[in-house]
């Protein structure tokens, strides 16, 4: 489980620098490690290597890809609410792809003869909360997306007197367990606590020594 691994082996660390944080300051730094490490993976705009450019970078995302079919409204519809980043758009009785445009190319693109949208070359422009697909007679799409997937969260629960990791109602982080690593060495960085990869996997085993 990688929410309480992730959560015993920064406690580990920070005992042994004599750092002490709230629940309240871990749950902040677990999500925005979280969230820089999407970021990250992700790639910024204009880099080589990003999502569905490089396939170690798309598997490690793979839990965050997510569909859903759309009907339209004379070629209009709503965005899912957990969108994040555009991956694919297709119609859904054809499998036919639509392609994304921005609204400079859309507009000369709808004003042009000869690449003016069509059933088998439709575009699709993305708005705020909705998108806009043209031609206009299509009804339904299959929207291939990334979701913005959970807020990790720990919640702690009193036994024997001690709190311990509530297995039940912590929100679990929706990385595969290969990321463990990544997001302790963020959590840990912003507490100007900088470590390896090879530290942070160092007093995971001592914590695991010391439990067995």
């Amino acid at each position: 489980m990688i929410g309480k691994d992730i959560w015993r082996t920064t406690q580990h660390i920070l005992r042994d620098k004599n750092i002490i944080i709230s629940l309240e300051q871990y749950n902040r730094y677990y999500q925005f490690a979280n969230e820089e490490l999407k970021r990250t993976v992700y790639g910024r705009i204009g880099e080589k290597d990003g999502y569905e450019t490089e396939q170690q970078i798309t598997d490690a995302l793979l839990p965050f890809k997510a569909q859903s079919t759309i009907a339209l409204t004379t070629g209009l519809g709503t965005m899912p609410t957990d969108y994040w980043h555009k991956s694919r758009i297709e119609i859904t009785s054809t499998g036919i792809e639509v392609k994304f445009v921005d609204a400079k190319e859309c507009i000369r693109r709808r004003n042009n003869s000869i690449t003016q949208p069509s059933i088998n070359h439709p575009i699709v422009e993305l708005k705020d909360g909705t998108f806009q697909v043209y031609p206009t007679s299509v009804s339904s799409v299959t929207f291939v997306y990334l979701k913005k997937g959970n807020t990790p969260q720990v919640v702690l629960k009193t036994e024997n007197g001690i709190q311990v990791y509530d297995t039940v109602n912590s929100v679990e982080p929706e990385w595969g367990d290969d990321r463990f690593i990544d997001l302790v060495r963020l959590m840990v960085g912003y507490l100007s606590v900088p470590l390896t990869n090879s530290e942070i996997l160092a007093y995971n085993e001592q914590k695991i020594d010391k439990e067995n």
